[in-house]
């Protein structure tokens, strides 16, 4: 054959060389030649294809029916060497063909080795040779969607001397994440990072669109760069409160003391379990608080050594720094003595009655202890001591009303009484005397 293909051959060069037109003639004949022998002679050939996509297709595999999704592919093309006819293959490419892989013995979760198998796309005809790699890594895990809380990174900002960071909140505060079972139950810790960098004397707002995911069991950040992991929320406000720090003293006031009682004496000699508060507040205003009020001690429910507790509960927009959330209040004990003196009925001094009635005290009396430095208590007598009953506050009406006693002692401003008393009051309308009749 290859004889009589030579013969031709030389015939039409030198046919050829006489004009043009044998010369097309002869090029067009050779090239009929050529091609009935390509086709009958050789009719199969055989093809390197380069480049091949990898696909793994899970339909109606018993890796679908658990719920297992291939999450990472080792090697996404392959090469492939075929044989067939030249009529099939001779033009092929990459795109004409599809390499996929074979799933029948996945059954849980983790990584397989799994043979690569190559058909045509459109449905030519060829025998696969040869496939490189022949077996593909693929890991299969379960795709899962699970919620976190975000948490505030503002590694970058910084607070300018005497102020302090308050609760720093994030929204929106939560965010979803969908991925592989092991990727997603290795997140420990969201954060949505800022990467703004300045110093605050002032509250302020960032924006982020950075998130973090962390693993603080390994102390670690977990990488998406593969990005297998997806979010629903990108986008995140991050708000942060800038307070003024402030160390102020603590007190108490005085309720319900006698009346020229020297309270501000009486204070000095209280013993406070915690004599000051740091506390912080979202504005200079702050620096005008000279001191705090714990609480209120009513001076009739005051004995020798009582001891009062108090919760410090602050106004809503200062912040507790110092962790003290109730404080003891232990009231003098030393040098102090305590009398009691009873008082009539008629030692009780009516002001301020309507001139209409007469006001008369039921009540016999009552006995009445009073505390005071034991100096001064020793002396204290029943003259000493001021009893008034004050009808100002009251609507008189005929008939029984109760109105509460007020005891003081005005030349002893340490003395102070315990108790409170009401008297019962009797109101009656007063006879107006007959008029004086004049003989003529």
């Amino acid at each position: 054959m290859k004889k009589i293909f030579k013969e031709i051959w030389q015939s039409v060069v030198k046919a050829s060389q006489h004009n043009i037109t044998q010369k097309i003639a002869a090029f067009c004949f050779a090239f009929l030649v050529w091609f009935f022998v390509s086709v009958n002679v050789y009719p199969t050939i055989t093809e390197d294809v380069y480049g091949v996509n990898v696909k793994v297709e899970i339909a109606g595999s018993y890796a679908e029916s658990v719920e297992l999704q291939p999450v990472s592919v080792g090697t996404q093309t392959v090469n492939v060497r075929i044989e067939g006819k030249r009529s099939e293959i001779a033009e092929i490419s990459a795109e004409d063909l599809v390499a996929y892989v074979n799933v029948d013995n996945v059954t849980s979760a983790r990584e397989y080795k799994l043979p690569v198998e190559v058909k045509s796309v459109d449905g030519k005809v060829f025998d696969v040779l040869s496939v490189s790699p022949s077996n593909v890594a693929v890991k299969f895990d379960k795709i899962i969607t699970k919620s976190f809380e975000v948490e505030p990174d503002i590694s970058s900002i910084s607070v300018m001397p005497g102020y302090f960071k308050d609760k720093i909140s994030v929204t929106p505060s939560t965010i979803s994440i969908t991925g592989p079972q092991n990727r997603i139950d290795n997140i420990t810790n969201v954060y949505a990072k800022t990467t703004v960098s300045k110093e605050l004397k002032a509250s302020a707002e960032v924006q982020s669109d950075q998130i973090v995911l962390f693993n603080k069991n390994n102390n670690a950040e977990i990488s998406n760069d593969n990005g297998d992991l997806t979010y629903d929320k990108s986008n995140f406000t991050i708000v942060i409160p800038i307070y003024v720090k402030q160390t102020i003293p603590l007190e108490v006031e005085i309720q319900n003391a006698p009346a020229g009682f020297d309270a501000d004496a009486f204070k000095k000699q209280l013993i406070l379990s915690e004599t000051q508060i740091d506390i912080g507040a979202p504005t200079e205003s702050i620096r005008d608080v000279n001191s705090f009020v714990v609480g209120i001690i009513d001076m009739r429910k005051v004995d020798i050594g009582s001891e009062f507790e108090f919760e410090v509960i602050l106004g809503e927009n200062y912040t507790n720094l110092s962790g003290i959330d109730k404080v003891t209040v232990t009231c003098p004990s030393e040098g102090l003595a305590k009398k009691r003196i009873n008082l009539r009925s008629s030692d009780f001094a009516v002001i301020n009655a309507p001139a209409q009635y007469d006001i008369t005290p039921i009540n016999s009396g009552y006995s009445i202890d009073f505390i005071g430095p034991e100096n001064v208590i020793a002396d204290l007598s029943k003259p000493d001591v001021v009893a008034v009953l004050d009808l100002m506050p009251y609507e008189i009406t005929e008939g029984t009303f109760a109105c509460p006693v007020q005891i003081s002692v005005p030349s002893r401003p340490e003395i102070w009484s315990m108790g409170t008393f009401n008297i019962s009051l009797t109101a009656s309308i007063k006879e107006e005397p007959e008029p004086e009749v004049t003989e003529e």
